[in-house]
């Protein structure tokens, strides 16, 4: 890459005894703010859909390897975050972010429904997930290793996985084989908590899989005007769906200015939450990918262009700075 040319070499060690050289890119160097802000040494450019650093650095330099220089400038990290998205890139970037297949959770009780909460579940992201059968009356805590934890949300019930499909050597627990999750909707699951000695054998029950996560639930969301006077807001995942002042309830509370809710608490039930775990009720659900795709839309569209004709002079400071020649 053309901006780490600039950098020196330097010594590295990984064993505490052979000596390798590498460019030393732990070196930082920025723009002063009064340079990234004086209006006579730039201009706007409209970003278009499809444009890379690379193309907009050739179209306004000549140089697509000047890319560094609008990065730079720009304080851009991550060019297919920070800039503008095109469709396939979109699709890339939700694919990376949200790899792996989500499921959606209830209790995992004995008696346990989807129209209760998930209560004292948590997962840590790198646990095992084990999938059991309570009612194999042959054996029915032999569990069969179904993937590693990525993600957990306990506010939506969700949880993302790495799945194994097929991998023999890491799924035998006993003669069960991994499956695919597709077949585990009604299924408990649980973590190697429980082959540890634990007693976490019903941990939860899977109501829900989405093979691709970026169709898995981001948060909930209503784009009217609000209780509070606010156009769009986030919505409480315990709470009622909004009424037609954007208003909502949550569960376990009362409130003396309802007629609904006066002296009876709305349940969980009554919640967003729970429509959406047990009715798959989509109505306020912004998906990952509605998310992500939002962000792109609404993000700032426009990126700064240094004047082509000091460009050489920054890239030659540029050096001495990293280099640390005076």
């Amino acid at each position: 890459m053309e901006y780490f040319k600039h950098f020196p070499d330097t010594n590295y060690t990984f064993d505490g005894k052979t000596l390798y050289r590498a460019k030393d890119i732990l070196r930082r160097v920025a723009f002063k703010e009064e340079i990234k802000k004086g209006r006579d040494l730039f201009t706007e450019y409209r970003i278009k859909d499809g444009d890379r650093l690379d193309t907009i650095a050739d179209e306004v330099y000549g140089r697509p390897d000047f890319a560094w220089v609008l990065a730079l400038y720009n304080d851009i990290i991550d060019p297919l975050s920070d800039l503008n998205y095109d469709s396939d890139a979109l699709d890339k970037h939700i694919e990376k972010k949200y790899e792996g297949t989500t499921l959606i959770l209830f209790s995992g009780g004995a008696t346990s429904t989807s129209e209760e909460p998930l209560r004292d579940v948590w997962f840590e992201r790198g646990d095992t997930i084990y999938g059991y059968d309570p009612n194999d009356i042959v054996d029915p805590y032999q569990m069969e290793v179904r993937g590693q934890v990525l993600d957990f949300d306990p506010t939506l019930q969700t949880l993302r996985i790495k799945e194994y499909i097929g991998d023999t050597d890491k799924s035998k627990i006993g003669v069960t084989q991994v499956r695919s999750f597709d077949d585990m909707v009604g299924v408990r699951i649980s973590t190697n908590s429980f082959l540890d000695g634990g007693t976490s054998d019903n941990r939860a029950t899977v109501q829900r899989v989405y093979r691709d996560s970026g169709n898995a639930i981001h948060h909930f969301f209503s784009p009217i005007i609000n209780y509070n006077g606010m156009s769009g807001s986030y919505l409480d995942p315990y709470g009622t769906p909004p009424d037609a002042s954007g208003r909502q309830f949550t569960s376990g509370v009362t409130y003396a200015d309802s007629s609904t809710y006066s002296t009876t608490a709305p349940g969980f039930t009554a919640t967003l939450l729970e429509n959406y775990v047990t009715d798959n009720d989509a109505t306020y659900v912004v998906t990952n990918r509605m998310h992500e795709f939002d962000l792109a839309q609404n993000r700032d569209r426009f990126i700064r262009i240094l004047d082509p004709k000091i460009v050489q002079q920054v890239i030659v400071e540029f050096q001495r700075l990293v280099t640390g020649d005076d």
